[in-house]
C-alpha cells in the first residue's frame, strides 16, 4: 500500500509542478490544457435574413436540419465567406452559400416562399450560456442576393 502511495504522491506532484510551469510539452509531466486563454465573449458568424416584398425581414437558420459536427464545418466555411466578402468572386459565393441552404431545406418554407432577396450580414453572438437561443446582432451587412 505505501509503494502505491508514494508512486500516487510522485505522479500528482509532477502534474501539479507541469501545470505551475505552464509546461504544455514535456516529459515525463505535462499539463493541457493550461487554461490560459480565456475563450471570448462573442464570436463571428453569418446571419441570412430574407426580405419580403414588403420590406420585411425574416430570419433564416444558415445551417437548417445539420448536426453539430455538419453545423459546425457550415459554420467554419461561413467565417470564411465573411473573410472573402469583398473578393471579386464574392457575389457567387455568397449566391452558392444559398443554393446550399436550399438544397438543404428543400421546398421553400411559408414565410420564405415570397422571398425577394437575402440579406448576408457579418454579425456576431455570444458564448455566453444565459444567452444561448438569443438571435445573432447584426453588424455589418455584407451582401444582398436579389431573387426576382
Amino acid at each position: 500500500m505505501a509503494p502505491a502511495l508514494v508512486v500516487g504522491a510522485v505522479l500528482i506532484a509532477g502534474a501539479v509542478e507541469a501545470g505551475a510551469r505552464g509546461i504544455t510539452v514535456g516529459w515525463p509531466f505535462a499539463c493541457y490544457p493550461t487554461f490560459q486563454d480565456h475563450a471570448p465573449a462573442r464570436f463571428s458568424t453569418l446571419t441570412m435574413v430574407g426580405v419580403r416584398p414588403d420590406g420585411a425581414e425574416i430570419f433564416l437558420d444558415p445551417v437548417p436540419g445539420l448536426d453539430g459536427n455538419q453545423a459546425a464545418r457550415a459554420r467554419a466555411m461561413d467565417a470564411r465567406l465573411i473573410r472573402t466578402a469583398r473578393s471579386p468572386d464574392a457575389p457567387a459565393r455568397f449566391a452558392d452559400r444559398w443554393r446550399q441552404r436550399q438544397a438543404r431545406t428543400g421546398a421553400p418554407r411559408d414565410a420564405e416562399r415570397d422571398l425577394r432577396a437575402v440579406r448576408f450580414y457579418a454579425s456576431s453572438q455570444s458564448t455566453a450560456p444565459e444567452e444561448r437561443g438569443r438571435p445573432p446582432n447584426r453588424e455589418t451587412l455584407l451582401y444582398e442576393l436579389s431573387l426576382d
